[in-house]
């Protein structure tokens, strides 16, 4: 991957990146990679798309108007095309390596904490084998941050912090047998 992307930064260079950026999973692998454990090969699309993408809805009229209308419209809101040409391009020098199939996961910047992990609030998503399905699985990361249950969740683990933002990881499928 190369070291322009605006969105996006691999998991073996994301040091330079703090968990406002990465969300706390992809934080945490990082630190994982750092201390020589495996973790399978992958990519960050950072908080900074989330934030683009939240601000392009809400510019265009969507607001924010209620948390399931965010949702939708987080889910089909069309990316910009310097976004989406970058997360296609990461994926599909990662699929060279790895091949089709990735997991998409949600990494948001409120997980992972010391006092909350927000384990399960969020969407990921398996078996990811195309590019429209794999946007779609990173939008469907970003609407999972409106669902009723993680907006609950999260005010009730820190009622004076500000609404948490979402970063997400793109990484190799690694198969579970028996």
């Amino acid at each position: 991957m190369s070291p322009e992307y605006k969105y996006i930064v691999p998991l073996t260079g994301a040091a330079s990146q703090g968990r406002e950026e990465l969300g706390g999973k992809a934080f945490n692998l990082q630190r994982l990679m750092e201390a020589n454990f495996h973790v399978p090969g992958g990519f960050v699309v950072t908080a900074r798309a989330f934030r683009e993408v939240v601000a392009k809805i809400v510019a265009d009229g969507g607001g924010w108007d209620g948390i399931d209308r965010m949702s939708e419209l987080v889910c089909n809101v069309r990316l910009p095309r310097l976004m989406a040409d970058e997360i296609l391009s990461a994926a599909a020098t990662l699929r060279t390596i790895t091949g089709p199939a990735l997991v998409v996961r949600s990494s948001a910047t409120t997980e992972d904490l010391e006092n909350s992990s927000m384990a399960g609030q969020a969407a990921s998503f398996a078996n990811v084998v195309t590019d429209d399905a794999l946007l779609q699985a990173i939008k469907g990361c970003w609407a999972s941050l409106f669902t009723r249950e993680t907006i609950t969740y999260h005010s009730s683990q820190s009622p004076a912090g500000g609404f948490p933002e979402m970063a997400v990881v793109v990484q190799q499928l690694v198969p579970a047998y028996r």
